[in-house]
């Protein structure tokens, strides 16, 4: 669908008319003298633009051969459509191939141009100095938004610095001293990877991992920065268990496959017949975590 006619068309657009007539299109009536409704330029452009602009709007090139445009760009705005799933924002996903405007969630390092959207929502974009064999960053805008362990690249910061500690609300120490000194050097906090630290940046990491809700001060996950990885824990607790002793001075815990003496217990297992291995985790089902972009 374009803006193309059979003939007479003109370069410019027309204007609205001054007094329109509003309502429904009528053929009139000759015998009673009502005149039928007059459509007029203006109302063809209405429609003509409309649906050009729908069209354009999903990325798509007006074609006057092409009668599938509105069609197709309706379907691609609803696929697309930040308002359904916003650009960062991460779906559990039971397909095989990954869905059209997403990414797969695997830590992949991608193009901070060609995921330009992307790229501005998940990373901390802010300029500051740099001052030789030191790990001082100052004059940066808003540190509000950093964390302590968030990876940070720029001009004369080393690859693999991380945030070291936020010192005021302009200015942060890294992990690894600057090379370079210099003012308003562009800075890049990127919770889920700065990449290669000039063209590229990491999408998050979701593979064999659990998700759990950034802490953000609450105070349940205490020291956590967004994006930080967390390693297996089992909490603290203890077991009672009966004690004695036997005529040889020690006992065994059945059905452990050790001896406790009558002063310790020892290194054991406690063999329960079932679900035995080597990580603590509940039922569940693998599937792809998916990112908007």
């Amino acid at each position: 669908m374009d803006r193309k006619f059979e003939s007479g068309a003109v370069v410019s657009a027309p204007t609205p008319p001054v007094s329109p007539s509003t309502g429904y299109a009528s053929n009139g009536d000759p015998a009673t003298g009502v005149p039928p409704t007059i459509l007029g330029d203006y109302w063809y452009h209405m429609i003509t633009e409309e649906l050009h602009n729908l069209i354009t709007s999903a990325g798509l090139t007006p074609a006057h051969t092409n009668l599938t445009q509105v069609r197709d760009a309706v379907s691609a705005l609803i696929v697309s459509s930040s308002s359904v799933v916003p650009v960062g924002g991460l779906i559990p996903y039971t397909g095989i191939d990954v869905a059209p405007g997403y990414l797969k969630g695997n830590g992949a390092a991608i193009s901070r141009a060609t995921y330009a959207a992307l790229f501005n929502k998940t990373t901390i974009q802010d300029i500051g100095d740099t001052t030789i064999a030191s790990p001082s960053v100052i004059n940066i805008a808003d540190t509000s938004k950093m964390a302590t362990g968030m990876p940070i690249s720029g001009p004369g910061i080393p690859a693999a610095t991380t945030v070291l500690s936020i010192d005021s609300g302009t200015s942060i120490t890294l992990s690894i001293n600057a090379t370079a000194t210099a003012s308003a050097v562009p800075i890049v906090v990127a919770p889920h990877g700065v990449g290669d630290g000039a063209t590229t940046f990491n999408v998050i990491e979701t593979r064999g991992e659990f998700l759990r809700g950034w802490d953000d001060a609450r105070g349940i996950d205490s020291g956590r920065a967004l994006g930080s990885g967390q390693g297996d824990q089992f909490q603290d607790h203890k077991h009672l268990e009966p004690r004695g002793s036997s005529a040889g001075g020690a006992y065994t815990l059945s059905p452990s496959s050790s001896t406790v003496d009558n002063n310790g217990l020892s290194s054991w297992v406690y063999p329960t017949g079932v679900n035995v291995g080597s990580e603590t985790r509940p039922r569940n089902r693998a599937v792809q975590f998916l990112v908007k972009y």
